[in-house]
């Protein structure tokens, strides 16, 4: 029994010095933070798109089906905020986040030929 009292306290003492630290820890993206990111990553691969077409990795009929799909997303986007007051919901930020990550590989696949 010596020995069981001894384990509950080293397990609580090491609890209690470790829960302070996981309560500070902070979630990788919070709710405002995401409508920005997908913002960001649009402006990010536009640069991408622009820096592919001056180098001449990316030719001109693939910059525009490029942004050709990025227009449709635009009006995709706009079309989920007025079905929904305005805001994205989760599932819609997560949809345009696929299909971002998608003119992503597209841009990166591209700009390799």
């Amino acid at each position: 029994m010596n020995r069981t009292v001894k384990l509950l306290l080293s397990i609580a003492t090491m609890m209690v010095f470790a829960l302070p630290v996981l309560a500070q820890t902070q979630p990788a993206v919070d709710n405002g933070d995401q409508k920005s990111s997908i913002k960001s990553r649009k402006e990010e691969q536009a640069k991408r798109l622009e820096q592919g077409v001056d180098n001449g990795t990316i030719n001109k009929q693939e910059q525009h089906q490029i942004k050709h799909n990025e227009r449709r997303m635009n009006h995709e986007e706009r079309q989920m905020k007025a079905e929904n007051g305005g805001t994205l919901t989760s599932a819609d930020r997560a949809k345009l986040r696929r299909q971002q990550r998608h003119t992503s590989r597209e841009i990166t696949k591209d700009s390799r030929k």
